[in-house]
């Protein structure tokens, strides 16, 4: 997954691709598509978890820093 989020980052929906991916990650293709059936699985995948990553990084900033006005001057540095 962390590989298809920073291929997809990179590149866009556009720039998934089952072969190079697999390849990163050092299996064969058909693993993926074993989990993944298609392109639009694997993708709806990457933006789920990225989805939930991102919440509970800023769960974690908020329960960090309470103070609303400190949370949005570290999300800002954050998000740079």
């Amino acid at each position: 997954m962390a590989a298809a989020r920073r291929s997809a980052q990179a590149h866009g929906y556009g720039g998934l691709n089952f072969r190079d991916l697999a390849e990163e990650v050092g299996i064969k293709a058909a693993s993926l598509y074993h989990h993944f059936p298609s392109k639009a699985d694997l993708g709806a995948a990457v933006a789920k978890r990225y989805w939930e990553d991102t919440a509970a990084d800023l769960d974690a900033m908020t329960a960090e820093t309470p103070d609303p006005i400190s949370a949005f001057a570290r999300l800002r540095h954050w998000l740079r």
